[in-house]
């Protein structure tokens, strides 16, 4: 029922097009035909509106049909009318996948699970992986544009995620523009799309409308919402396009249909360089970007973070972007500095280094987003859960102190030497900023080749002292995990109890109470799973 699940799937369709859904008309067309015994899988099963999932159940019952559902009722939910999924699975039950097979990593394996019940200790193994960066937000937008043009010039495949729409656009902006300078999209013949954007030859665009009549690329897959897209030409018949595929499982670089399709209702495409998280679930990358503003909740992060194989990097607003500045007097357009940070890279001059926040703070932001629990519930349970309540001591007694130093005493009393985990976090992060510096150099150097030769000798310089800083980096990572203590990640010699500093007496018998309200947290559970299974996927 997703285009996610197609591969290995005889037929696929999205909820929309197997409905017969027309804009502003449900149902219009009429659903796909079915006879009996036939099998409906619904992939991402959580992103389908309750509406939606009560015509397939009830289309199923009167053809005969049997549904099963495969999602996961603490990612996010339907833009519309969510909840669909959790009620069936706490009535029912159901079958869960026993580890996730996703990550390489096998410590990320176990983070994600933690991170997805909303563990905020499991930030801590993030934090020390160097997967964390955090600032203010024009310094956090512009490093996440900066990743994505590295690791895209270099041929990874690279997914930019946004809280929202206007972060969306003014990411894709900036990346566009940065992609423009060096040499690898076009600037002209471009075509208007959707939000007054341009697109032209070599930009990657988003197909935002089911297109029923337009192949994509395959035989029987038709052009479909959320379709990533490279534009190869701008033709007067429309946009002469390529359909992005799942990449390279060896490689983790993008692949894409062999056969170009021409695209010619292209008004509402959007740019393609950074996606909301809501169009990000059920995709999986190589490198996962999350751009996290603080007013997120934790299904938005727990998405965000568990795209990619191999990275999954957060990128933090340590200060809100809509925080009123009572300082009366005019205020340095951010621009200014953006420029005067790239105009020396463009020229082959390592730029200036902008002081970021310390990682506590970028800590504290992500333990407040982890905090709250966005997960939607259908009406019935809405009702149970409010009659449940009504005698609930947190609802009697609202004072959340203990609830608060239970989810943040594990980040802030580390039982690890702080100096080697320290250092060995501040080794990564530098190993990954000198990887992507000596990735934009590179492509820097490649648009200068033809031009100027001796400006190109320079950035080719500057990219060799980027690649051996990097391989200084990682040997220093090397030596810092090897003393790192078995008790915290699993890795490296065990370290005697005695040579970590304890947290305070006082913190830690708080804390023993504090654990006890876990289980006041969500008075009507949903029940054990009924099968446990392995993901052969």
């Amino acid at each position: 029922m997703a285009n996610t699940l197609a591969a290995g799937v005889p037929v696929s369709y999205n909820s929309a097009q197997f409905l017969g859904h027309l804009p502003g008309r449900r149902g219009a067309r009429g659903p796909i035909p079915i006879g009996p015994g036939t099998l409906l899988v619904i992939d991402e099963a959580s992103m389908l509106s309750a509406s939606d999932l009560a015509d397939l159940i009830a289309y199923a019952q009167a053809r005969g049909a049997k549904i099963i559902l495969a999602g996961d009722t603490s990612q996010l939910q339907a833009v519309e009318n969510g909840g669909g999924m959790s009620l069936p699975a706490a009535a029912l039950g159901y079958a869960r996948l026993a580890q996730p097979a996703r990550f390489r990593a096998a410590w990320e394996q176990q983070a994600s699970l933690r991170l997805r019940d909303g563990d905020t200790a499991a930030l801590a193994d993030y934090d020390q992986h160097g997967r964390i960066l955090g600032g203010d937000p024009e310094q956090m937008t512009d490093a996440a544009a900066a990743a994505y043009v590295a690791l895209s010039a270099g041929g990874t495949d690279v997914l930019l995620m946004a809280p929202d729409h206007a972060l969306r656009r003014e990411l894709s902006r900036r990346i566009r523009d940065d992609l423009m300078q060096l040499g690898i999209v076009a600037a002209r013949p471009g075509v208007h799309i959707a939000d007054g954007a341009q697109a032209s030859p070599s930009d990657l665009i988003i197909c935002t409308r089911n297109h029923h009549g337009v192949e994509a690329g395959q035989p029987g897959r038709t052009l479909a919402n959320g379709d990533l897209l490279r534009i190869q030409a701008v033709t007067r018949r429309g946009l002469v396009v390529r359909r992005a595929l799942d990449a390279d499982p060896a490689t983790g670089r993008r692949r894409w249909t062999d056969r170009t399709l021409v695209y010619q209702d292209f008004s509402d495409a959007e740019l393609g360089y950074a996606v909301t998280d809501h169009v990000a679930q059920g995709r999986t990358v190589h490198t996962g970007l999350a751009v996290i503003t603080g007013t997120e909740d934790r299904q938005h992060a727990y998405v965000a973070l568990s795209r990619g194989t191999d990275v999954n990097r957060a990128y933090v607003f340590t200060t809100s972007p809509k925080r009123s500045d009572p300082a009366p007097g005019p205020r340095p357009a951010p621009e200014l500095a953006r420029y005067d940070h790239i105009y020396p890279e463009r020229t082959g001059v390592r730029a200036p280094v902008t002081p970021l926040a310390s990682p506590g703070t970028a800590l504290a932001v992500l333990a407040g987003v982890l905090d709250r629990d966005g997960q939607q519930g259908s009406a019935t349970q809405a009702r149970n859960q409010a009659l449940t309540d009504a005698d609930h001591l947190a609802i009697l007694h609202p004072d959340g102190m203990l609830l608060h130093m239970r989810d943040t005493y594990p980040i802030e009393t580390a039982w690890a030497p702080q100096w080697v985990g320290d250092e060995l976090r501040q080794v990564r992060a530098a190993a990954w900023d000198a990887q992507l510096a000596g990735l934009r150099v590179s492509a820097e150097a490649a648009a200068r080749q033809r031009g100027d030769h001796q400006q190109h000798a320079r950035q080719r310089e500057l990219a060799d002292s980027y690649q051996a800083l990097h391989d200084a980096y990682r040997q220093r990572e090397t030596v810092f995990a090897a003393t790192w203590p078995t008790g915290r990640t699993g890795t490296g010699p065990p370290c005697s109890s005695g040579t970590w500093p304890w947290p305070p007496t006082a913190n830690y018998a708080a804390a023993i109470p504090a654990s006890t309200t876990r289980r006041y947290d969500r008075p009507n559970p949903s029940p054990p799973p009924a099968i446990s299974v392995k993901s052969s996927r």
